[in-house]
């Protein structure tokens, strides 16, 4: 089957708002996480559809054919030794459908190419600075900052371990300035600035250079989860003129629904995160701080650690909610749907991201992750309270 036929496409079905609560099962530890979330009815768009539906979703494909072209093209310069591998083309694909889920109500080609190609950016860059002593890292990323802002030549002092960072930063801008406007360009690049500047922190927070508690971490991670620069560009190309000269609104939305999708990927992660000893991570920072070494878990501390940071995460969730209330409010004094649509927009990923991530295995084969994913989308992920589905994590169930 062609690549292009894979694409699959996502709606809303609520109107408006509703709070559902999910029970996640870990797999290894008797645990269950109880996220609150807010529940758009986001489904795969080809289920039950009317026929003037179907021929919207047709559309829609068509349009996603060539949002996945454009990607293909990109991910190419991007990565130039992964072109024309086995698993290239899917990969493609799965970066396409996850902003498809991500921000299912966003029609623009321009938009979702350059979404896609941030996706897919900030995941290569993860993996390259995994393999970077630190210190090369972090000045390699200050290099980036440069280039994304300059769009400077190769004439940067350049990485002796991988220069391949700027190289990437460099396809992404120009990718990205071919598909947005100026301004939504300018707050595009700000944004990722902002990302590739906490990753600068992360590693200075790593190393004890920075304050090395919980507050801290929350702060970095709440910029390191890199959903600000969807949601400039968002504010920049739907908020009517004047509305997004209000700060601290909007930066209390960004942020607090950053947090919380931040505080759900450290949770849906956390048995990989234990496994793999990787420090980054909400429930063992908090573990660290009572004493505990993850070389002797304590269960039963680890259950208080992990209740803990679903509290926060639920809390944040539903300060998300109030503050989007106050957007119904603010609509209503000045007539604009696009006021309620931007703040849905962003208020959405708390779901949606939690339905990407849960299924997302790092440690799968990337056609494992393939085939669950399409498995997934043919019912929807978020069930009523009381009912549980297993994280499955680092197997093919679905193989045999």
């Amino acid at each position: 089957m062609a690549s292009s036929q894979l694409v699959r496409e996502y709606r809303r079905t609520n109107e408006t708002v509703q709070k559902t609560h999910v029970d996640i099962k870990l797999k290894k530890y008797d645990i269950s996480l109880g996220l609150d979330i807010p529940d758009f009815g986001v489904v795969s768009g080809e289920i039950g559809v009317s026929v003037s539906e179907s021929l919207e979703t047709s559309k829609r494909l068509k349009s996603s054919a060539w949002v996945l072209l454009a990607h293909r093209t990109f991910k190419a310069s991007l990565q130039p030794s992964l072109a024309g591998q086995i698993g290239f083309s899917e990969q493609c694909v799965a970066e396409v459908d996850a902003i498809g889920i991500f921000f299912p109500d966003i029609q623009s080609e321009a938009i979702r190419i350059c979404f896609t190609a941030w996706l897919g950016y900030a995941c290569a860059m993860d993996d390259v600075l995994e393999t970077m002593p630190p210190l090369e890292g972090e000045a390699e990323l200050l290099r980036c900052i440069d280039v994304m802002r300059t769009g400077a030549s190769s004439t940067f002092v350049r990485s002796k371990v991988d220069p391949s960072i700027q190289d990437m930063t460099r396809s992404l801008r120009c990718h990205c300035i071919r598909q947005l406007s100026e301004r939504s360009f300018h707050a595009f690049m700000e944004a990722v600035c902002t990302v590739l500047r906490a990753h600068v922190d992360e590693t200075r927070f790593l190393q004890g250079r920075i304050t090395n508690e919980l507050s801290t971490y929350m702060k970095i991670r709440s910029r390191t989860i890199a959903l600000d620069p969807f949601f400039e560009v968002i504010k920049t190309e739907y908020l009517p003129t004047g509305m997004n000269q209000v700060p601290h609104y909007w930066q209390k939305l960004q942020h607090t629904v950053s947090t919380a999708v931040g505080l759900q990927n450290d949770l849906i992660g956390l048995e990989r995160d234990i496994q793999n000893g990787e420090p980054l991570n909400a429930a063992i920072i908090l573990m660290r701080d009572y004493g505990s070494d993850l070389k002797e878990l304590d269960e039963a501390l680890l259950s208080e650690c992990i209740s803990r940071v679903t509290v926060e995460h639920n809390r944040h969730v539903a300060q998300a909610l109030e503050l989007v209330a106050e957007v119904y409010e603010l609509n209503g004094a000045t007539g604009s749907d696009s006021i309620l649509e931007v703040a849905r927009h962003i208020l959405m990923i708390c779901q949606t991201h939690l339905r990407w991530f849960s299924f997302k295995s790092k440690g799968c084969h990337l056609t494992s992750v393939i085939k669950l994913f399409y498995w997934l989308c043919s019912w929807s992920l978020l069930m009523p309270s009381g009912r549980h589905f297993e994280l499955l994590q680092g197997q093919n169930r679905l193989s045999n």
